[in-house]
């Protein structure tokens, strides 16, 4: 014996071309959006977290990806969406979520645009809008870094102010007004009598200042020389430095700029807390590497950079290989 069912019949309809968006992607279903800030206030350099979720009930698997329009002074970095679903009683239900990491370079105050979605109301039969409300971001100056180079051979000095101290009372006494010599001892060595050219301790008082500033001329020029030696040997093992930590293919992007920071303040003799890529070709360029050069290893480490903010992958094996053949061609451009 067979059973069977009655046919059954399913007619599809094609979208109403009245009142279509331009942007209409073939969503279908009742949808809602919302966008917001990790924080609505940081510093120059510092970064924030821009969340965008799409979800909704009706073909999910339409759900667009919407970009993040470019605004001048802010980097913009994105994630990978995360899209989820589920079956129910009501149908397909899900949600795709859209991250972005902004890193501004200028301080002030930056509008990010509302976000769109154009989708049909099958219920409704019309079309839907749905918009996000525009988000304010501000931007304070960044904590301010005093950077100082230092050229071979001297050492940066700074000298405290003294501080003011009382004149403090310490007697009353006034010691006695001797209008001759006779008041003096007659005979011994600080007698006037022995006090002359033939006395040695004359000689010694009269040469002791200048022996005191021969042998501090002749300090300050030994320090002076110890630090001249100990730029130079900062200098010149700066590179086998970098090269011995950087070999291999473990190194991950934040210890890769790290590694390229250390590099920079030992071979140029600075103190510089942090470095971005544009940092780093400018103080190359400055000190006599080819612009060539020091472009490469600007497009390195803005990869580099871009890594750590989306958090990339944990490993840059070909960023270590690159960035070790660029140090060796900086070394023969500075020789």
């Amino acid at each position: 014996m067979t059973v069977s069912s009655e046919p059954l019949a399913l007619e599809v309809l094609p979208f109403p071309e009245k009142g279509k968006p331009s942007g209409f992607s073939g969503l279908v279903g009742q949808f809602a959006v919302e966008d917001s800030l990790s924080d609505l206030q940081i510093r120059v350099g510092d970064s924030v977290t821009l969340t965008l979720r799409l979800a909704g009930n009706g073909n999910v698997n339409r759900l667009p990806d919407l970009k993040m329009p470019s605004l001048e002074h802010l980097k913009i970095y994105a994630d990978e969406p995360v899209f989820q679903t589920r079956a129910g009683a009501d149908g397909l239900t899900g949600s795709k979520t859209m991250k972005w990491a902004l890193v501004p370079d200028v301080e002030g105050r930056y509008t990010i645009p509302p976000f769109t979605i154009h989708y049909f109301d099958p219920k409704a039969e019309a079309y839907e809008t749905q918009r996000t409300q525009s988000l304010v971001l501000k931007v304070l100056p960044g904590e301010k870094e005093t950077l100082v180079t230092t050229p071979q051979g001297e050492k940066s000095k700074e000298t405290a102010p003294l501080a003011k101290q009382e004149v403090k009372e310490i007697g009353h006494d006034i010691l006695p007004i001797y209008t001759s010599t006779s008041g003096l001892k007659a005979d011994g060595w600080f007698s006037p009598k022995a006090m002359g050219p033939g006395n040695p301790l004359c000689w010694a008082i009269l040469m002791a200042p200048f022996l005191v500033l021969g042998m501090v001329f002749l300090g300050l020029r030994l320090n002076r020389k110890s630090d001249q030696t100990l730029y130079a040997q900062r200098a010149r093992k700066a590179a086998q430095v970098f090269l011995k930590e950087c070999r291999g293919d473990q190194k991950d992007a934040n210890s890769l700029m790290i590694a390229v920071r250390d590099y920079m303040n030992d071979r140029f003799q600075l103190s510089l807390g942090a470095l971005t890529p544009a940092d780093v070709s400018k103080l190359l360029m400055a000190q006599g590497v080819s612009p060539d050069t020091a472009g490469s290893l600007r497009d390195v480490l803005g990869d580099l950079e871009g890594r750590i903010y989306t958090g990339g992958e944990a490993t840059c094996g070909s960023a270590s290989r690159d960035i070790l053949e660029i140090i060796k061609k900086i070394e023969k451009e500075l020789r």
